[in-house]
């Protein structure tokens, strides 16, 4: 579901992203879930999964 809301904010995300995004943990997600509403850009997305994506 988190896939689909990111492509409908960015439209189609990347591979690279997409396989980014499916690593994550079950709390990870549940972050990301909730930095959608403050990510405006794909760039952001990608800077968030780089920093908050590696805490396990």
């Amino acid at each position: 579901m988190l896939l689909r809301l990111l492509n409908r904010k960015f439209g189609q995300i990347s591979p690279s992203l997409r396989g980014k995004v499916n690593k994550l943990s079950a709390k990870q997600l549940e972050n990301l879930a909730e930095a959608l509403f403050d990510l405006e850009t794909i760039a952001d997305l990608s800077d968030w999964l780089k920093t908050q994506g590696k805490a396990k």
